[in-house]
């Protein structure tokens, strides 16, 4: 399993705290840029530590949630990729966030070529759904945040998960 360092935090220890969770062995750094600011992403990858970027999306509510004078989902998650993250988290199909579908589709198709991160509320009994409802097996992943306990441990819910994704064989299927 690899585990992705949130560094998010004072911008003035930003990268000594990146350098360091990468000297600690670190597979992957995870910031959030609507907490951290959008830049932040941008400073991480300039510092080239030699591991993925995983932009996680709380507070990003604030940007797009009112139609007045928000901005579409999918021009948020354009702006993170281009930033330079690796992993960008977007919304779900479960209902718990504030995403439709089809905003969720718009975000998915707008991290290319970076990984569209599918969360909220995904859990082990629902991921083969939530990849589904994408409509695109390739350049997606999911995130189980707390739902990864429901299994017993992170361990159990991630075996599940990955074998709930596993496509069928033809016995399976019979």
């Amino acid at each position: 399993m690899h585990y992705a360092v949130n560094v998010t935090g004072p911008l003035d220890s930003l990268l000594r705290r990146a350098e360091h969770a990468v000297e600690l062995g670190a597979a992957a750094l995870m910031v959030n840029p609507f907490a951290q600011g959008l830049d932040s992403v941008r400073a991480l990858r300039a510092a080239e530590f030699g591991v993925p970027i995983f932009a996680h999306r709380v507070g990003a509510a604030l940007w797009a949630r009112n139609p007045c004078f928000g901005v579409a989902p999918a021009v948020i998650a354009q702006l993170t990729r281009l930033c330079g993250a690796d992993y960008v988290q977007v919304g779900s199909f479960t209902g718990s966030v504030y995403d439709t579908p089809d905003d969720v589709r718009a975000q998915i198709a707008a991290c290319a070529p970076a990984v569209a991160v599918i969360g909220g509320g995904v859990s082990p009994a629902n991921a083969a759904a939530q990849v589904e409802a994408a409509g695109v097996r390739a350049g997606v992943m999911v995130l189980l945040g707390s739902a990864a306990y429901e299994a017993g441990s992170p361990e159990e819910a991630v075996a599940a998960t990955v074998s709930s994704l596993r496509p069928k064989t033809a016995e399976e299927i019979a």
